[in-house]
């Protein structure tokens, strides 16, 4: 009977801490985003992705959106996937992504803009920063399966008089 205590906590770590380890993974979150240009002037833009812990895979690569259209928009599908760490470094599961935009820093007479879509753990954060607005849709993203949602990125309607 001297062994309980040890067998116990072998049975703790070997069993218990994997379990709990594996429960706290976040969902992969399914984004739609959609870049809209109000202008009738096409804005030429800048879009680039970030991974510091988990992985962003869009359906096409971020930086191929060069401009958006006069009156038209940009689309693009994505999914932010946390990563299992290793259990020296980083233990259990992590993300942290960002899909970030600006009008390209060359054009003239077109509408500032800048922002980011960031999602870390199981927390989101997009902002724009400026010269555009964000609308979230998240009517896909019940308490269980999977969890979509729909961003649209509506750039500021600004006139050039020439």
């Amino acid at each position: 009977m001297r062994n309980g205590p040890l067998v116990r906590w072998f049975l703790f770590c070997f069993i218990a801490l994997p379990t709990i380890a594996l429960a706290d993974s976040p969902r992969d979150l399914h984004m739609r985003i959609t870049f809209k240009n109000p202008n009738s002037y096409s804005v030429p833009l800048v879009v680039k992705n970030a991974n510091r812990s988990g992985r962003l895979e869009c359906d096409s690569d971020p930086r191929t959106i060069r401009w958006v259209d006069a009156g038209g928009s940009a689309n693009l599908k994505c999914v932010a996937y946390s990563e299992r760490g290793t259990a020296l470094i980083a233990p259990g599961y992590a993300r942290n992504v960002t899909l970030s935009w600006e009008t390209d820093p060359r054009a003239r007479r077109v509408v500032p803009t800048d922002g980011y879509l960031q999602v870390k753990e199981s927390n989101h954060d997009f902002t724009c920063r400026k010269g555009c607005e964000i609308t979230q849709d998240w009517s896909k993203c019940g308490a269980s399966g999977q969890c979509s949602v729909n961003i649209q990125i509506r750039f500021d309607h600004v006139e050039y008089k020439p």
